[in-house]
């Protein structure tokens, strides 16, 4: 089983990229989910050792870490957009090749399947069984469906914590 970065390499990122992002706006921060870049960095930098992809998209990311301010700014929209599909590029190339995601991707997805689900299930058996109460069957559809997807989802996510498979 490969290993993932401990809790301190993520740190030493996080305190880098806050250093270059010091004088931005939080909330364009926030928005782009930059936030994840700390735990991309560092898997990244794990998995350089061994696989060339990861090599080549950790030096292409420590490269854009200095110009991070002036990317996020509105009026780089080329830059911006750029930069966001070098991260979604980079998170295929992790979940493909090395089955690793992000927390709470997969527990989002879970819950809202769970969700919808539900809604449909509970559409079906109010119509099929008690059509003046559909609202209420609608409503406890969901709601099961939330916990139940909640329930997965965190036992899945666990279960892949376990297997160091989560970043």
């Amino acid at each position: 089983m490969e290993s993932l970065p401990n809790q301190e390499q993520i740190n030493q990122w996080h305190e880098k990229i806050n250093d270059v992002l010091s004088k931005s706006s939080r909330v364009d921060v926030r928005l782009l989910g930059i936030d994840l870049l700390p735990r991309i960095m560092a898997v990244l930098e794990d998995k350089a050792k061994n696989c060339s992809q990861c090599n080549t998209n950790f030096n292409h990311l420590v490269n854009l870490i200095p110009e991070l301010p002036d990317i996020i700014l509105p009026q780089n929209k080329t830059q911006l957009n750029h930069f966001i599909e070098t991260i979604q590029t980079i998170n295929t190339h992790l979940k493909q090749s090395h089955q690793i995601t992000p927390k709470g991707q997969l527990f989002s997805i879970i819950s809202a399947i769970g969700m919808g689900v539900g809604v449909i299930l509970g559409a079906i058996t109010s119509y099929l069984l008690f059509p003046e109460k559909m609202l209420f069957f609608i409503i406890m559809g969901w709601t099961l469906g939330l916990l139940l997807g909640y329930i997965t989802g965190k036992f899945i996510e666990n279960h892949k914590m376990k297997n160091k498979q989560l970043y």
